[in-house]
């Protein structure tokens, strides 16, 4: 909509003219209020500026709260399952050795058996020949065996 210049009358009242379609023409009224001046400030305007130091703390608001809070828990939770690796593996270690230190003695206890059992078998084979040396031996000819003597 075009808009003729205003029409000032008495100082308070404006008469404007409004085309709001082409070539038609309405006459509008427009209050307005005269303003004050605007007085001046006194002096020169004086920016004081300082430096804040600002810890993470104090621009903590609920969102960055609850961050730090699921941050910390997954922290704890990461030092947890750590501690139970680490629990874990000494304790499968642990299992391990006496595992091989079983082994050991087994192996150990069975050599101990197989040379008892050698020793023994060495002992019975001493004894046999032993007893077999103290046996009288059997005579070479009948006639040893039979007898010669007179009674025949």
């Amino acid at each position: 909509a075009a808009v003729a210049p205003p029409i000032i009358v008495g100082g308070q009242m404006a008469q404007v003219i409004c085309e709001c379609e082409r070539g038609v023409l309405h006459g509008a009224v427009a209050l307005a209020i005269k303003r004050e001046n605007i007085v001046p400030a006194q002096g020169r305007l004086r920016i004081v500026t300082t430096e804040v130091l600002v810890v993470w703390r104090s621009k903590l608001n609920r969102y960055n709260v609850r961050g730090i809070y699921i941050f910390g828990s997954l922290v704890i939770l990461g030092m947890f399952h750590i501690a139970l690796a680490c629990w874990r593996e000494i304790h499968w270690r642990r299992k391990a050795r006496w595992v091989i230190a079983r082994t050991e003695r087994d192996r150990q206890v069975g050599g101990e058996a197989e040379r008892l059992a050698e020793q023994a078998k060495a002992f019975k084979r001493q004894r046999l020949q032993d007893i077999r040396a103290l046996e009288p031996k059997p005579m070479q000819d009948e006639d040893r065996i039979l007898g010669t003597g007179p009674d025949a």
